[in-house]
């Protein structure tokens, strides 16, 4: 995975990573991050709305450990922190995501009404 001078430099600031872990962060991310159609609710809404928002040819948007990361023309463009708003949220979806479990929110396992 190849990362643009700007990705390169968010990853240094935002990740706290040593530079030679930035490219294997990027490909993780975009491997196994949660894709915007992946997600649902406000969350799904906010990823596609950072797609839209992105430049160039062959965008993509993932989410990854509480980080946004934003793809273009296969490079790595740039990375940030998750809006607090979506941080719990973000969490338990990717969680869902690597156990095998992605989809809507009426695929969780709903708790029966109290008695």
């Amino acid at each position: 995975m190849k990362l643009t001078k700007h990705g390169d430099q968010r990853c240094s600031e935002r990740l706290g990573a040593a530079a030679d872990c930035h490219k294997k962060a990027a490909h993780m991310a975009f491997r196994d991050g949660l894709k915007p159609e992946e997600a649902c609710g406000c969350l799904r809404l906010y990823l596609e709305w950072v797609l839209r928002r992105a430049d160039g040819e062959d965008r993509a948007v993932r989410l990854y450990g509480g980080y946004v990361f934003v793809y273009g023309g296969g490079k790595l463009v740039t990375v940030y922190l998750l809006p607090v708003e979506y941080r719990k949220e973000g969490a338990a979806q990717e969680r869902m995501g690597r156990t095998g479990r992605r989809g809507t929110s009426s695929d969780r396992l709903r708790r029966p009404p109290s008695p």
